[in-house]
C-alpha cells in the first residue's frame, strides 16, 4: 500500500537533496525519511534516487514521479 507521507517525504527530498535537511524541517527522524523513501522504492520497484556524498539526485524514474506525487499531495490536501 503507498501512503501520502511517503510521497511527502521522496518530494521533500527531490527539493532539498537531503534525509538530513528534510528530518529537520518537519522534525522528525532522519530514519524516518529514508526508511518511507526505501518504502516507496519498494512498493514502486524502481531506485529513485542516486545516493552519494554529495546527497540524493533524482534518477530518470525519480523525474517522472515528482510532479505526479506532488499532483497526489495537493489532490490530498484539497480532500481534507
Amino acid at each position: 500500500m503507498l501512503k501520502t507521507e511517503w510521497l511527502y517525504y521522496f518530494s521533500e527530498v527531490a527539493k532539498h537533496s537531503s534525509t538530513n535537511l528534510v528530518a529537520e524541517k518537519l522534525y522528525i527522524s532522519q530514519p524516518t525519511i529514508s526508511r518511507g523513501i526505501s518504502q516507496l522504492e519498494q512498493t514502486l520497484n524502481v531506485q529513485l534516487f542516486n545516493r552519494n556524498y554529495d546527497g540524493m539526485q533524482l534518477t530518470s524514474a525519480g523525474a517522472k514521479l515528482l510532479p505526479l506525487a506532488e499532483a497526489c499531495l495537493q489532490a490530498h490536501d484539497i480532500l481534507l
